[in-house]
Formats: structure tokens, sequence, C-alpha cells
């Protein structure tokens, strides 16, 4: 018998025939193609509704009553020995910080004014104690000597020298440094960098454990004409080093403000001290002055402080929190008592307080609610005076069932 062939034209394809053979079945070739753009339609709509299922979502944008209140005047303290605010003495914990600065070693002036003068070369020297731990007391007049000239230069003045002290079995000098002034008057004095000995200790065991250096040269040292440096000079670079020498501690010091910390403007003081500078007169191409100043602060922590204005403004058990970025407080008539190390300033303007709004604890009672509902929960809120609440995709008209997928913004 010889085996049935499927029709190859008329665009039948195999399967189709076969299909239309099928006992009890009449499937024609159209109807097939029907179907099967039937089902498509079908399964795309399935899947449309899934990714629109996977991408809905709600977005609510909230709107809540905001409170404003006028503060009076009141005087708040800053103290560092203090731990925790203290709500009634109206006082703060705060930070003492401190910063220096100093005249950089290359700073110098120049001497443009010639005369004729009699000088005896000045210059600096470290005074070493490594004889004991007791302080040497050398009196004025005193004798040093250069170990590579021999010249003598000699303190004007009495002094103390520290006693050594004891590191890990080590013996640490004690130093001072000091002014010498030549013996004579004349430009051989003016010698570079050297060491020096006591000679009125030679021949005694202090010889050795005491000793001095400089590290910068001798200047001044003239008998006849010359560059010398005048009182004007003096002052006008004494101006310059001063001013130089503050601006750098205030900016030394509020590098020093740490992440969250307040220095109020007038809360800060800047000394400067130590001002080192030649005689008028002195004979000198060139010469320096020197200072130090020493910058000091009461800093305050931000967060400590909105703690205090919250205590103070918001009543007991009330659900409301101070709004930081909409508060107008103003600090003014600030006092830094540098001695006892207290910072006390004035505090007025508007504080200003929101309802706390627990976010997560609002989209979990609306998730998975038709809009209907969730707007009804909504309008229930005392703290909220107005909201927008937008459903994606609309025809969903239904709060996602994951609050992962719920976005919620509060505005003023």
């Amino acid at each position: 018998m010889k085996k049935e062939q499927p029709p190859r034209q008329n665009g039948v394809s195999e399967k189709e025939y076969f299909l239309s053979k099928l006992p009890g079945r009449s499937w024609h070739p159209k109807k097939l193609r029907a179907l099967a753009v039937f089902g498509s339609g079908v399964l795309f709509l399935m899947l449309a509704a899934a990714v629109l299922f996977m991408m809905a979502d709600a977005q609510i944008v909230i709107h809540t009553r905001v409170t404003t209140i006028s503060v009076s005047p009141l005087t708040i303290t800053v103290d560092p020995k203090a731990q925790t605010p203290n709500f009634n003495s109206k006082r703060l914990p705060g930070m003492y910080v401190e910063a220096k600065a100093s005249t950089p070693p290359d700073r110098v002036f120049e001497a443009k004014t010639v005369g004729y003068t009699e000088s005896k070369a000045r210059g600096f020297i470290t005074v070493y104690n490594e004889y004991s731990t007791s302080p040497q007391v050398l009196i004025g007049t005193t004798r040093f000597e250069s170990k590579s000239t021999g010249l003598i230069f000699r303190i004007p003045e009495r002094v103390t020298v520290p006693g050594a002290t004891k590191e890990g079995g080590n013996l640490v000098p004690g130093s001072i440094r000091v002014e010498v002034l030549a013996d004579e008057i004349g430009e051989k004095y003016n010698i570079g960098p050297d060491d020096f000995v006591i000679p009125a200790f030679r021949g005694s065991p202090r010889y050795q454990g005491f000793y001095a250096k400089s590290v910068e040269p001798f200047q001044g040292g003239l008998k006849g004409a010359g560059a010398i440096v005048t009182a004007d000079e003096i002052r006008k670079a004494e101006e310059a080093v001063t001013a130089e020498v503050f601006e750098e501690a205030k900016k030394e010091l509020q590098s020093k403000v740490p992440p969250g910390f307040v220095m109020l403007p007038g809360a800060r003081s800047v000394t400067v001290t130590d001002i080192e500078k030649p005689r008028p007169g002195e004979a000198v191409q060139s010469f320096r002055v020197s200072a130090d100043a020493v910058a000091s602060a009461i800093l305050y922590k931000e967060d400590d402080f909105y703690l205090l204005i919250s205590r103070l403004f918001v009543e007991e058990g009330a659900n409301e929190t101070v709004l930081r970025q909409k508060s107008d407080l103003v600090p003014t008539n600030a006092d830094y008592d540098v001695d006892n190390r207290l910072l006390t300033f004035t505090l007025s303007g508007n504080v200003v307080l929101v309802p706390t709004i627990d976010q997560e604890t609002l989209k979990s009672e609306i998730v998975g609610k038709s809009k209907k509902n969730a707007e009804e929960i909504l309008r229930s809120k005392p703290e909220i005076t107005d909201f927008t609440l937008d459903v994606f995709p609309p025809l969903l008209n239904r709060i996602p069932s994951d609050t992962e997928k719920i976005g919620l913004r509060v505005e003023l």
C-alpha cells in the first residue's frame, strides 16, 4: 500500500496538514493562524501586565503644619568642663581648642639707612644643662666662648637653665634660649652659627655638662659708617610680622574645628607674644623681627545646641521636632572668658517646629490599600495639612503591597 504524502502546495505546512487529519477535528489553516494570533496577543497582554505590576509604585508628598515660636533673648553658657547639656542653667558642654603660629625663620627685612655707629654684635644661643636634673642659675654677664673663634659673648641678665630629665634611662638635657652680647665693639663679632663653652666652669665637671649652640649668625657689630636699622624700620617690620602671625594663628585655629562643631566669631582670642627685634641704631645689612601668636576658642556641638533648644521650646510629650534649616536663631554678644575658659552668648530669633512623621509607620498603614482608602488614612492625620498621592499605573488604582515601592516626601 502506498504511503500517503502530505501536500506541499497552496501554502499548507506539514504540521497543518497532519493536524487537519486528527480524528474528530477539523483544523482549517486559516483557523490555525487565527488561533496563533490570539494566543500571541494573550501572552503579550499577560507579559505587559506583569511588567506594569513590577513597575507599579506610589509617590506621596505630604505637607505638615508649621509652628513658629519667637525667642526672647536668653543667655547660653558653653563650658568645656560640662559633660552634657544642662537645660535648667542653659549650659552646653564645649571644647577648648588652641593653635600657635610663628614668624618663618627666613622672614627678614632690609636696613636702608646709612650712618656712623659703634655697636656690639648680638645673637641668640641655646644653653643646655646635661650635668644634672637640678636647674642651674647663670648670673648676668656670664661669659660664653666661641669654640671656633675664641670670641667672648655675655648674657645681659640672670637666667636659670632647667635641669635635665630622665626618659627611658636616658638623660635629656634641659635648655633655654637666651640673647648674648659681644664683649667688644666691632664687626669681627659678626660670626656665623657656632658652639660655645662657659669659661667659668673650666676645670670642673660642669664644663662638659653645660654648653651652648647658636643656629643664626650674629649681627650688629660695627665701628664706623655702614647700614643701620632705624626705629621707624623696626616699627614697620613689627607691624608686618604681628599682622602675619595673627592671621596665621586664626587660620590654624579654624582648621582645628571638628565637623559638627561651631565656633562663634567672638568666641576666640588671638594674642601676639614673644616679639624679637633689633635695637635702633644697630649695624645690620638686613634684620629679623619675629613674633609668636597663640589663638584659642571655645566650641560647642551643633547637636547639643539643638537638643537644648528642643528641650526649651518643645512641650513635653509633643510629637514635634525643631526644623534646623528654617529656624532663625541668632547668637549675639559673644563673650569669651580666656582665663576661665567659658563662653557666653545671647540667643534670639525664631524657632520653627514641625510634627515628627514616622515615614515607615505611615507606609505600613497604607501598603496594599486602594487609593481611596489610602487617601482617607492620610486625611485622618491631624499633623498633615495637605498631600498629593500618585499611583502608577493609574489603572491599578492601588498602593503597591511592597513598602519599598512607596515614595514619601515631607514638605513644609
